[in-house]
């Protein structure tokens, strides 16, 4: 409990957005690829694959919070 306790003065969260909600179903559909990726499950793993799949997440998310 002390630690929970020391961390709370150094905490800090972040403002809630409305757009969180569908950011978080993005962000955990695109990181579930790049996992499927790299254990070979979805294409064949490269450095440029997970590339793609980390631009994809951040276009989606982008069009999410410019809505």
């Amino acid at each position: 409990m002390k630690a929970f306790s020391e961390a709370t003065k150094y905490g800090r969260t972040y403002p809630s957005i409305p757009q969180w909600g569908p950011t978080e179903t993005a962000l955990q559909k695109h990181f579930a690829n790049i996992w499927d990726i790299v254990a070979g499950v979805k294409g064949k793993y490269s450095e440029e694959t997970v590339k793609q799949e980390l631009d994809s997440a951040a276009a989606e998310v982008k069009a999410i919070i410019n809505q």
